[in-house]
């Protein structure tokens, strides 16, 4: 599901690999949670419903994913980050092409001295940009910590569902047992 920006008729180069690095981050994240993982943590449930961890394993890593990509392309978009790096790589591109070396302002025409100064205001830019894909990754770690936490808080509420089912189940028994002797 890449998000879908175009300001031209060519999407960012460096769009396309902040939505790579995005995409092989999340599916590392989303993969350590195994079926064998989930099976462990819900040995109860896995016993008397097997066929129930792999759809809730699928379930769960499917809204994991839809939100980290929802959240994802939401900070895309407060943050104009496509736009911005589209300019990096027309910054990059132009770099490329027009080589970069030290020329004396003096020995310019004034064109010439202008486009060097948007040449060097566009590296500062790239700077800029670097360390706000830099934030993204820390990001990134975050929420794959924040991923984490939420896995530990459901294991410890699918536990409690395990108790209190097993306390009903026992109550029920007992009950049924009772009902008989009368």
């Amino acid at each position: 599901m890449a998000l879908n920006v175009q300001n031209s008729e060519v999407e960012s180069i460096q769009l396309q690999k902040l939505e790579a690095a995005f995409s092989i981050a999340l599916n590392a994240t989303l993969n350590t949670c195994s079926e064998e993982a989930f099976i462990k943590s819900f040995k109860n449930l896995h016993e008397s419903h097997p066929a129930v961890i792999p759809a809730a394993r699928q379930q769960i890593l499917g809204f994991l994913a839809k939100e980290s990509r929802v959240e994802f392309d939401r900070i895309l978009h407060e943050r104009d980050i496509p736009k911005k790096l589209k300019e990096l790589d027309e910054a990059i591109l132009k770099s490329k092409t027009s080589g970069d070396k030290y020329v004396s302002l003096l020995n310019l025409d004034p064109i010439e001295a202008t486009l060097d100064q948007q040449k060097y205001l566009k590296k500062l830019e790239i700077l800029k940009l670097r360390e706000i894909l830099k934030k993204y990754n820390e990001d990134n770690i975050n929420l794959e910590k924040n991923v984490i936490e939420s896995e530990k808080r459901l294991k410890i509420e699918k536990g409690k569902i395990e108790d209190i089912k097993a306390t009903l189940l026992t109550c029920s028994e007992m009950m049924e047992k009772n009902y008989r002797e009368i």
